[in-house]
């Protein structure tokens, strides 16, 4: 090495030990000190590539104190300071590439990533606990004040800082999942995504565990969404109550997205892993005892039907949202009555299920298996499913109209209000009507 380079890497070096000196607050009593320390340091990394003699990105060290500054949950916003660093170093500094992925093995990689494994998985959990909404989301008569103190609890810096925590690693395994996705479609090699983070993640006896906690993370994001236009009377306490109330509908909306992406990128890796099954018999004899993200959602809520609603609600991909209730749907009607749509799986289509509502008897058959509120939710959101897809025009032969499935669709609400004594029409099955009769006369008009 010679002398110039080892000049230069003395005074990285030294750069590096006095920026990591302003994150040494050992010995530092007062809390407001502590935290001008910390975000001192967070200011200094930040122009670190602005130094005269840097050179390439921030250390390990560097970046290890960073998030230890997230973990360490002190404040609002030393968590919000320590987040945007890290996302702003990944952007200028990307830490893997494609070369680098595809030279991991599976036994490589599931190694190097076991902790982080472990570590998100925890912090699933926590968000999961602080989150719980059963008793504070409750706005009736009496529950006024849980409700607000549960919504200014979301606005609390501990929980920004999970949140900020949960939506760092979502982009870490976003960012892992579409490198190894772009490889993965011109090599063909499924290992490129079984070694991603996701999958290493979301495998094995857990794997239904961790799904059921998505989910009903993302229940509780909608359902404070339905909430938030009623009157707390928060600005009676002062704008600090304000400030929280907005903090906690940024910290469920990144929760929400969060959730989001990791479950469509879980879609997306059992769409092609089904495909791999599908093309080779031996492979599947082997995976036989998998189960599919449909399948697990449909067990999940099978047992806990409060989790549909929002699922399909935010579920904006056509296919995926019909993949979720015809697999819903096949598993819980009459079995008769879905053959035809069993055995067509994959290719099947919103006219076959509208079609399993033609007859009145089956129908009626159909309503003593599945709850009319569910039924609701399967016909409006297939609807809206098939109308994505229609006006795109995938996936649909030129024969199938869309007026066709516009009066299969108010046949199917027809029948089911005739069998139930006391059918109440809800806001999803109310506007998936209406949007059916509007489309029915405008497609009469044109004729």
């Amino acid at each position: 090495m010679s002398k110039t380079v080892c000049d230069q890497y003395e005074v990285l070096q030294a750069i590096e030990d006095n920026i990591l000196a302003l994150a040494d607050t050992v010995g530092v009593k007062e809390p407001e000190d502590i935290e001008d320390d910390k975000m001192s340091f967070l200011e200094a990394v930040y122009a670190l590539p602005a130094a005269p003699d840097a050179a390439g990105a921030p250390t390990r060290r560097i970046y290890e104190a960073i998030f230890a500054i997230l973990e360490e949950n002190l404040s609002v916003g030393l968590n919000l300071a320590s987040y945007f660093l890290l996302v702003e170093l990944d952007k200028h500094y990307p830490r893997v590439n494609v070369e680098e992925l595809l030279k991991l093995s599976s036994s490589a990689a599931a190694k190097g990533l076991a902790f982080e494994n472990e570590a998100f998985v925890t912090l699933l959990e926590g968000i999961a606990n602080e989150t719980d909404t059963k008793q504070w989301m409750q706005t009736d008569s009496g529950q006024g004040q849980q409700a607000k103190d549960g919504i200014l609890h979301m606005g609390s810096h501990q929980i920004v800082g999970l949140v900020l925590r949960f939506k760092y690693f979502t982009h870490e395994i976003e960012q892992d999942f579409k490198i190894r996705y772009d490889s993965f479609k011109v090599t063909q090699n499924m290992d490129c995504l079984t070694d991603s983070f996701l999958i290493q993640i979301f495998k094995g006896p857990r794997r239904k565990a961790l799904v059921s906690l998505l989910l009903r993370l993302l229940a509780r994001s909608c359902i404070y969404n339905d909430h938030k236009g009623q009157d707390y009377c928060f600005e009676e306490h002062g704008d600090m109550h304000s400030v929280k109330v907005q903090t906690a509908v940024m910290d469920l909306n990144k929760i929400s997205s969060s959730v989001q992406s990791l479950l469509l990128m879980i879609m997306d890796f059992d769409v092609e892993y089904g495909k791999r099954l599908e093309s080779s018999p031996k492979q599947t004899k082997q995976e036989g005892n998998r189960i599919s993200i449909w399948d697990l959602i449909s067990d999940i809520i099978g047992y806990e039907k409060f989790l549909l609603a929002p699922l399909l609600q935010v579920l904006e991909n056509p296919v995926y949202k019909m993949r979720v209730i015809f697999n819903y749907f096949i598993r819980n009607a009459p079995q008769p009555i879905v053959k035809d749509l069993r055995e067509k799986r994959d290719k099947a289509t919103v006219e076959d299920f509208l079609n399993c509502f033609a007859q009145s008897n089956d129908a009626r058959n159909i309503y003593r298996s599945i709850e009319t509120d569910i039924l609701q939710l399967l016909l409006a959101h297939a609807f809206n499913a098939f109308v994505m897809q229609y006006a795109c025009s995938q996936h649909y032969a030129p024969d199938v109209t869309i007026s066709g499935i516009c009066k299969l669709l108010m046949s199917a609400f027809e029948n089911i209000q005739t069998i139930s004594g006391d059918f109440e029409l809800h806001s999803a099955g109310r506007q998936a009507l209406i949007t059916a009769e509007v489309i029915s006369s405008h497609m009469a008009v044109v004729k």
